[in-house]
């Protein structure tokens, strides 16, 4: 984790972006970072600068620049470095590809950082095998059925006239949002390795979860 951590420390990039003949400077930098040597975490904050663009009344189009911040952590799987970002999906899939590309700088490294995990369908059943709960909506997709290509359940339909069963035989389970009776709090989990907390959590017990509960069963 060292050679990984040298890699972030003392981060701050300067983009240089030309649209309609006027040039703008995109600003990334990374700061906070921090090694919890007990938990083998390496912690930080990744700011970010994209470029949006304005509608402008009466037709045109005009920009200005949106800064983002969120925190991230890397942590060693079985076979695999892995990245965790703490923020909405369009946030954490752009802090991801960021953070992997200060990470490799176009080279080839024996790191590999998993930013498009993802949760296979035995991954998600033994998951909701081990611990209690309550279902409150679950999606699938890849449906066979005529015209239909995804579909979900919600509430006390999940798990009434077959329908569950019926939908795991003609498709794979794409998301599941449940109440964890352990925990009371409500958590989603999709096979695109996105996972949303619904209650009070903080970061840090989140990605110990995730670590847990999650992690652990992937291959």
């Amino acid at each position: 984790m060292e050679d990984i951590k040298s890699r972030l420390e003392n981060v701050s990039l300067e983009d240089p972006i030309e649209v309609l003949g006027e040039t703008y400077v995109l600003r990334t930098f990374i700061s906070d970072l921090h090694w919890d040597m007990e938990r083998e975490v390496l912690s930080g904050t990744l700011s970010f600068e994209t470029l949006q663009r304005v509608p402008q009344i009466g037709g045109g189009m005009a920009f200005t620049k949106s800064g983002t911040t969120v925190m991230f952590s890397l942590f060693h799987g079985a076979v695999a470095l892995y990245l965790a970002v703490f923020g909405n999906r369009g946030e954490a899939e752009k802090a991801a590809g960021k953070i992997n590309h200060i990470l490799t700088r176009g080279e080839d490294v024996p790191h590999q950082v998993v930013f498009n995990c993802r949760i296979s369908t035995d991954v998600i059943e033994q998951f909701l095998a081990n611990h209690p709960h309550t279902k409150k909506v679950v999606g699938w997709k890849d449906l066979n059925f005529v015209g239909v290509n995804k579909s979900s359940l919600h509430g006390g339909n999940v798990d009434q006239f077959g329908h569950t069963r019926d939908y795991d035989t003609h498709g794979r389970k794409s998301y599941v949002m449940i109440e964890l009776h352990d925990m009371r709090i409500i958590v989603r989990i999709s096979d695109r390795g996105i996972i949303t907390f619904y209650g009070n959590i903080t970061v840090q017990d989140a990605l110990d979860w995730i670590r847990n509960e999650i992690i652990s069963l992937l291959p």
